[in-house]
């Protein structure tokens, strides 16, 4: 099989596609989460300082129970999207950096880690229309798990091209004779 310069240029523009969609993504996510966080505690402190008027303090207890474990959830929910963006934005570097040195290693990586991503959103898109009846969005998502695994076949070749290269190179090594000089 033999690779020209046109096919080279075609991955590697397909990878930069890929790459500033995921650090695009992770920064936007980055972003909503810290929103999220600013409408939370903004939230919070307003309910905080309502309870002061309260006379019931049974009343004003349950109260501050039941806020206090929305606020912990909240919390929850907005680490695993903080967990979720610097995962992104780890395997984008990964991806990144061995496009630009030819490592293959870093590329496989990021193939991995592609693969394990799209299979997760199948099984959620899949439970999200299973438990909620909606199929428009459910299907939405496996749209995008499409178009991603399409991204996800340059990423495998440019892999194949790297690990190629690398292990025509060690065999021209093997191959080559070394030169003595008397």
């Amino acid at each position: 099989m033999s690779i020209t310069t046109m096919d080279i240029s075609f991955h590697l523009r397909g990878i930069l596609l890929l790459i500033s969609v995921d650090v695009g993504m992770s920064v936007v996510v980055s972003g909503i989460s810290i929103l999220a966080v600013c409408f939370v505690l903004t939230q919070v402190t307003g309910d905080m300082r309502s309870f002061s008027n309260r006379i019931d303090p049974d009343e004003e207890y349950m109260m501050l129970k039941v806020q206090a474990q929305d606020l912990i959830t909240s919390y929850i929910y907005i680490m695993s999207i903080y967990i979720v963006t610097i995962t992104m934005f780890i395997f984008s570097v990964f991806l990144c950096y061995g496009v630009h040195k030819r490592r293959s290693g870093f590329v496989k990586a990021y193939l991995i880690y592609g693969i394990v991503k799209t299979v997760l959103v199948m099984l959620l898109a899949f439970a999200y229309s299973w438990l909620t009846a909606d199929i428009v969005n459910g299907s939405l998502m496996l749209m995008g798990c499409g178009i991603y695994s399409l991204l996800l076949l340059m990423v495998q070749r440019t892999y194949e091209m790297f690990r190629d290269e690398k292990t025509r190179d060690q065999q021209q090594l093997i191959d080559s004779k070394p030169v003595l000089k008397a």
